[in-house]
């Protein structure tokens, strides 16, 4: 067997465990990566080669982020969190990040910044 082959059967078998572990989440869960995805691919796909390039704030996009309780998923509802638990927002933060470098800063806040 060589490189190439087996470098494919290991990313093949990689990416059959990955979706069946997706589809295993909890409905919750699956519909977050499903709205972070979505968000990421409309929203911040086309404009982050320019973000990262012109070191640019994205005000607008954090801003949506945080109306669509992607901010602080993790904080308690009463403290302006959306109140979900880690594993949401490891699934909210490693999916947006794609697409922001430094999108780590920004992730944390429990409410959109202004």
């Amino acid at each position: 067997m060589n490189v190439s082959t087996l470098l494919l059967s290991k990313c093949s078998r990689n990416a059959v465990r990955y979706i069946a572990s997706l589809s295993a989440l909890p409905d919750t869960h699956q519909m977050l990566y499903k709205t972070v995805r979505d968000f990421t691919e409309g929203e911040l796909k086309p404009i982050a080669a320019k973000l990262d390039r012109e070191h640019l704030y994205p005000k607008e996009q954090i801003k949506k982020m945080g109306e669509l309780g992607l901010m602080g998923v993790e904080v308690p509802e009463d403290l302006g969190g959306t109140g979900l638990d880690y594993l949401a927002y490891a699934i909210a933060f490693n999916s947006s990040r794609k697409y922001m470098r430094d999108l780590r800063k920004f992730n944390d806040c429990p409410l959109p910044i202004d």
